[in-house]
């Protein structure tokens, strides 16, 4: 699954833990892309949660590494935990048999790709048990060095959102990701017609620089699927938006297309874009490929999704 971050520079993002058949996604090109002298020691991004050091140093250049607004230090290449959600794989085409990753497995990619230098990982409340395989990391390896793991959280309703409602949707991806401080935390907002969204992102900022700044339980507040204009209002209001994520590809240009990318520029919004290769379409496995005539026998939830919009756009 591919993420970019951009602002003045861009981000992608593989899934771990995707089965081996899938598993193509990670290619030896986005590395060739990435030039100049490795990195060296993990870069602090203020010791949010403690722990020890326990992972080698990074074996990515450095600039597969930008600096947040917040001051936070992300890699270009995120790690999105969505195929972890109940039955969003299957194991070989046709199957009806769904793929799940057990707790073990996931811990164990997680480790091996932060030994690789893939620091950042994003998820969300919904992905499944993809909050508790953090914990279970941190259980196990506790909290190394410049690992960030930003978590989306999509509201039921969208009804008030008031400081109570908010700062119960941290702790509990707090606790169950065994953090004393969450990472980046994306929103999600259902209908902009009721306007509730700018009361939950208020109410969000106020957990990241409280008066009393030790008892802070958010490093910093991002949206997910607003557009422009509505990123706009949020960022009127004092919203001080840390990225904004959005599907985005050369198929997909409209946040091209609606100013959005030279709005975060201006902001220094860092973007963060999926569907980037469209599910695995934009890659050479379906380089010269005959179309599916079946939506239905694509053999993951990704492809049967952007199929269903390559459809939609000719």
């Amino acid at each position: 699954r591919a993420v970019l971050v951009a602002g003045a520079t861009s981000i992608s993002a593989w899934t771990i833990a995707t089965p081996p058949t899938h598993a193509n996604c990670l290619t030896e090109t986005c590395l060739n892309e990435l030039s100049g002298p490795l990195s060296s020691e993990p870069t602090s991004i203020g010791g949010n949660n403690g722990g020890q050091k326990v992972f080698s140093s990074t074996k990515l250049p450095a600039s597969a590494y930008r600096a947040l607004s917040n001051g936070q230090i992300v890699c270009r290449l995120q790690l999105g935990l969505l195929q972890l959600s109940p039955k969003t794989s299957t194991i070989g085409p046709n199957s009806e048999l769904f793929w799940e990753a057990s707790e073990v497995e996931v811990v164990k990619g997680m480790k091996e790709a932060i030994d690789m230098g893939y620091k950042t990982f994003e998820l969300a409340d919904v992905y499944g048990a993809a909050e508790d395989y953090v914990g279970a990391f941190h259980t196990r390896y506790g909290f190394p060095d410049g690992v960030m793991f930003n978590s989306k959280w999509i509201p039921t309703g969208t009804s008030p959102k008031n400081i109570t409602v908010v700062r119960e949707a941290v702790d509990k991806a707090r606790a169950r990701m065994r953090m004393e401080r969450l990472d980046l935390l994306q929103m999600y907002w259902w209908d902009y017609e009721k306007a509730n969204y700018v009361e939950m992102a208020q109410n969000a900022q106020t957990l990241v620089s409280p008066q009393n700044a030790a008892s802070s339980t958010l490093s910093g507040v991002s949206v997910t699927g607003f557009d422009r204009r509505h990123v706009k209002e949020l960022v009127d209001n004092g919203i001080k938006i840390v990225s904004a994520q959005m599907s985005f590809s050369i198929v997909d240009t409209r946040p091209i297309d609606g100013a959005m990318t030279d709005y975060c520029a201006a902001q220094n919004i860092a973007i963060v874009c999926h569907g980037s290769l469209l599910g695995g379409f934009l890659s050479d496995e379906w380089l010269g490929a005959e179309e599916p005539q079946d939506r239905d026998k694509l053999p993951n939830s990704q492809l049967r999704k952007y199929f269903k919009w390559l459809r939609s756009w000719g």
